[in-house]
């Protein structure tokens, strides 16, 4: 594994995580073509994805920042209100009970677990069928085809103006089974999150974000479920990984930004147009290599 390829890797994986084309089945290609060995590949998604985390952390580390803090208020608030309930649970006088949900940002926290919930058990699920489509570029090419089709489907709907307060627990449990498939090749985690939250009725400019703060914890569980396939050491040194954060880090950052400016005036047919003209390109490699 040499620096360059860790930069072309890490340009791939910033551009392509934060567009709905599915990052995965990108890196699947290029390392193929690369021909970079297994283990060598699992650590560099790790890496890769590590620095596109980073990337969702800077651009949005206010929300990210205040959802936290939403969480624990939940957490504080509820047990507060269990205590009470116990204290008082023979009394006929009302208690006065801390309202759960007060603000904004802590339904949106509420809503961010609920769809986070979905997509766990169908990641860990489909782990080992995940795992077997890297192995091929056949099925990441058919897969294209269903993140295409969900693109058109998306952009043909109404556009919505919800807002956080406006969302529904079923919209963000949708949205949470919709990302869990993505752990797929070829299934994008940002397509598919936009999709569902578009569908949904949401506004474009917070479907997007909540669809960027929704890969979150799906970033760093599929991170955890390929360290933990991990068998050999390093073979190679320290640099290319960490040209790789670097690098998919900065260009994630860029795409992100990007992203927000074009949202509201953007076609997401032109997107799901791509998706089945690489989607042919990975069939017809699969079967010339």
């Amino acid at each position: 594994m040499s620096i360059l390829e860790a930069v072309l890797l890490g340009i791939i994986q910033g551009i392509t995580e934060f567009l709905p084309v599915s990052s995965s089945a990108h890196l699947v290609l290029a390392q193929q073509l690369l021909n970079i060995q297994n283990n060598q590949t699992i650590l560099f998604d790790v890496a890769l994805h590590m620095g596109t985390l980073v990337a969702v952390f800077l651009v949005f580390r206010k929300d990210i920042r205040r959802v936290v803090l939403s969480l624990f208020g939940i957490l504080q608030d509820l047990i507060h209100n269990l205590k009470l309930k116990f204290r008082h649970r023979h009394s006929m006088e009302e208690v006065p009970y801390r309202k759960i949900l007060s603000t904004n940002y802590r339904n949106l926290a509420f809503l961010l677990v609920i769809t986070t919930i979905p997509t766990a058990v169908i990641g860990w699920l489909m782990r080992d069928i995940a795992f077997l489509a890297f192995d091929s570029l056949l099925m990441p090419g058919v897969l294209f085809f269903i993140t295409a089709v969900m693109l058109l489907v998306a952009d043909m709907v109404p556009r919505g103006e919800k807002i956080p307060k406006n969302m529904k627990p079923g919209d963000a449990l949708i949205a949470g089974i919709f990302q869990g498939f993505s752990v797929l090749p070829g299934i994008s985690r940002f397509g598919t999150g936009l999709s569902a939250c578009l569908l949904a009725g949401l506004g474009r400019k917070f479907a997007v974000k909540y669809s960027m703060l929704m890969s979150v914890p799906a970033i760093i569980g599929g991170m955890i479920l390929e360290i933990t396939k991990v068998s050999e050491p390093l073979s190679v040194g320290p640099g290319p990984y960490i040209t790789a954060i670097l690098v998919s880090g900065i260009v994630g950052y860029f795409t992100i930004r990007v992203m927000l400016r074009i949202v509201t005036r953007i076609k997401l047919k032109v997107f799901a147009l791509y998706c089945v003209i690489i989607g042919i390109i990975f069939i017809a490699v699969n079967f010339a290599l």
